[in-house]
């Protein structure tokens, strides 16, 4: 367990040079390996923070609160390695944003309001949700080739938050079948899938061949494992209510 950050940690990065934390109360940045942290919110207007991304030499970030709070601002974006930050909302505008994720050229944001693509760094967006069910997309990532995204619902409505496949960016889409709905964490190593989960089980799945199969490889600890990242030969699990762990 490292150096602690104030307030619940939902997204992890690293770009080389730092690692990077968004969190409810804006954004923390390492170059230490998360022995300290220091706060990044130069330019960012709305300091809650869901989601992160790099893109060769930029970095997005995914803002909004979780179900049921007020909307957040929308995508901002970095080109000093997370030291300020600048919107790329257009027709985002103040959805939350809980995922971001680049397949092949093109970044997908994961929102409130549905899925939305840009083929231009994120100047624009468009949305490609046809087939996918229900407005939330709570996370995305891609696995080899492929887009995975997971919804989020529940048992009282017709789209209890599962996973989906699109093998033709976001074009179309399938029903994956993984061994948790509404899966609060995802990362991906090649076609290697980690799925995390936000109850007190701490449980971490793995999927060798791009959620075909699965596979429990940890659970007890961390509790409520909101965010993963690969860090070199380490996963990096964070946690809703014990710190950051390696795995």
């Amino acid at each position: 367990n490292i150096d602690p950050i104030p307030g619940t940690v939902f997204a992890l990065v690293t770009t080389g040079t730092a690692l990077l934390a968004g969190t409810d109360s804006g954004i923390f940045r390492s170059v230490d390996h998360g022995l300290i942290w220091t706060p990044s919110m130069t330019g960012l207007s709305f300091q809650h923070v869901l989601s992160l991304l790099v893109y060769g030499s930029k970095i997005f970030v995914g803002t909004g609160t979780i179900l049921g709070g007020p909307r957040g601002a929308g995508i901002f974006v970095s080109s000093d390695d997370g030291v300020s930050w600048k919107p790329a909302n257009s027709a985002i505008g103040n959805y939350n944003v809980y995922s971001i994720a680049l397949n092949g050229a093109y970044l997908f944001a994961g929102t409130d309001s549905g899925l939305y693509r840009s083929s231009n760094s994120g100047t624009t967006w468009l949305e490609v949700d046809s087939g996918v069910m229900g407005p939330t997309i709570w996370r995305l990532l891609s696995a080899d080739s492929n887009l995975i995204a997971a919804t989020y619902g529940t048992l009282a409505t017709d789209y209890a938050g599962v996973l989906y496949r699109s093998a033709d960016r976001g074009n179309s889409w399938s029903v994956i079948v993984a061994p948790y709905n509404n899966a609060s964490a995802l990362v991906a190593s090649g076609t290697r899938i980690f799925e995390g989960v936000s109850d007190a089980s701490g449980f971490v799945y793995l999927s060798d061949d791009t959620g075909i199969h699965w596979k429990l490889i940890t659970q007890g600890e961390p509790h409520r494992v909101v965010a993963l990242a690969v860090c070199g030969p380490n996963l990096v699990a964070a946690s809703g209510n014990v710190g950051i762990w390696y795995i």
